[in-house]
């Protein structure tokens, strides 16, 4: 039976210059799908050669059918899996990034969708220019941390957009360790900050609800200076300080939700009786 008539019926374009191609001394590598006698599916890869002759003419050609199902489906299977993760990613960052091991980032195109700075302007630690001022220093000093230790990379901190405002974004990475001698590298995401917290009101406005007594006993008993309340929550350091002085009358309710969301994933419990509790989580055994 000739070759062809064992093709799938989708696949036969495929193959149907396979043999003008070796006659005329092209190399052929082609996966296709074949219907065997017993009328199962199954995929094959042929790879060929051309041998020349004296006169560089096609003499005879050498040829491998291998069958290749298992390695079809190991990266129909793969493919399905990075669909999904890309969707997944799609719906809760705003831009996923990487880094060589030594720190430099390799953003995506979505880094100038988002800041519209070039990509050409990104290398050499330049991407932190699309960062607030105020902010750079932590920033660097977070990320360079995070290399030099290989712990993961955790930091609010706001970003210029390219419609030329400031906003606030979650940002986030851990190294991904290669097995052989492949250097590490590291994966990233970046997060609308107003998506990672939340920043509407809970049903009970209460909740929202925090004293300058409650954020200051908070910062002390998780020992957080101005600066990590500010970079865990998302709230400038100038408004921390202003909220403690002054309250809730200077202060939008979106500020306080991020400050107790900040001080609760801590395990911080405030009640309505101006008290402060630590309830850490419970480590779970394996």
């Amino acid at each position: 039976m000739n070759l062809i008539d064992q093709v799938h019926p989708e696949d036969r374009n495929l193959c149907e210059d396979i043999w003008p191609l070796i006659r005329s001394g092209v190399p052929v590598n082609r996966d296709f799908r074949i219907i065997r006698g017993d009328r199962t599916v199954r995929w094959v890869g042929l790879r060929s050669e051309v041998v020349l002759d004296a006169d560089q003419r096609p003499a005879r050609a050498v040829g491998l059918l291998n069958d290749i199902s298992q390695l079809h489906e190991n990266r129909q299977a793969l493919d399905e899996s990075l669909g999904r993760y890309r969707a997944l990613v799609s719906t809760i960052a705003a831009m996923e990034w990487r880094a060589t091991a030594s720190g430099e980032p390799v953003f995506s195109h979505g880094w100038t969708a988002l800041t519209g700075q070039p990509e050409s302007e990104v290398v050499n630690g330049n991407w932190v220019n699309a960062l607030h001022p105020d902010d750079r220093g932590a920033v660097i000093a977070a990320w360079q941390h995070a290399v030099a230790t290989l712990a993961p990379y955790v930091t609010n901190h706001r970003i210029m957009k390219a419609d030329g405002e400031y906003e606030w974004f979650h940002a986030r990475a851990v190294p991904i360790i290669h097995k052989g001698s492949r250097p590490h590298e590291w994966l990233g995401m970046i997060i609308r900050h107003s998506d990672f917290i939340g920043t509407g009101k809970s049903e009970n406005a209460g909740e929202a609800t925090l004293t300058p007594m409650q954020i200051r006993a908070g910062r002390a008993m998780l020992q957080w200076t101005l600066e990590d309340l500010s970079r865990e929550s998302g709230v400038s350091v100038s408004s921390i300080r202003r909220i403690e002085a002054e309250g809730e009358r200077t202060t939008r309710p979106a500020s306080l939700v991020a400050i107790r969301n900040a001080f609760e994933r801590e395990g911080l419990v405030f009640s309505e009786d101006n008290a402060v509790s630590l309830r850490r989580r419970p480590v779970l055994q394996p």
